[in-house]
């Protein structure tokens, strides 16, 4: 809540929350260049501002960018954004750009690289359906910490 200092170096992280019932957040980080840490150490959650964070029960293109728009407010026009390939987020960011640059962040293009090399994988296939079958047998049980996570599947509201 407190005041940030209006900038040309900010970077914004943004990400939506898990939908929650029939809501989801859009979240905003942010963390100044002049404040990142000496390239050979790695960058902590002390380092990040929390900017935002909007309520929704819809997000488009549309809403993305006018949240967007609201942010500048309160930091100025961000540097660069960091965000994943949503589609809602995606449109928004590129409508926002101004002199802004789009970072797709590794997690996420990471996980689209090995989803699309191995979707047609049948004993990747097998391998991802019995570990959901392991986990939800033990996830209530002292084993569930030897349990992967579940993949995440997204659901559509319509």
């Amino acid at each position: 809540m407190r005041p940030k200092q209006q900038a040309d170096d900010w970077v914004w992280i943004i990400d939506h929350t898990v939908q929650s019932g029939v809501e989801k957040c859009l979240l905003i980080l942010g963390v100044r260049l002049s404040s990142l840490p000496p390239t050979h150490l790695i960058l902590k959650h002390e380092a990040v501002e929390p900017i935002a964070l909007y309520p929704v029960k819809i997000s488009n293109g549309e809403i993305v960018y006018q949240q967007l728009e609201d942010t500048i407010e309160k930091t100025g026009v961000p540097r660069m954004i960091l965000g994943d390939q949503g589609s809602d987020i995606k449109s928004g960011i590129e409508r926002f750009m101004l002199d802004t640059c789009y970072i797709y962040d590794i997690k996420h293009k990471t996980a689209s690289l090995l989803k699309k090399s191995l979707q047609h994988d049948e004993p990747w296939k097998q391998f991802t359906k019995k570990s959901g079958e392991t986990k939800s047998q033990v996830q209530q049980t002292a084993a569930a910490f030897l349990a992967l996570p579940f993949t995440r599947k997204k659901v559509l509201n319509f």
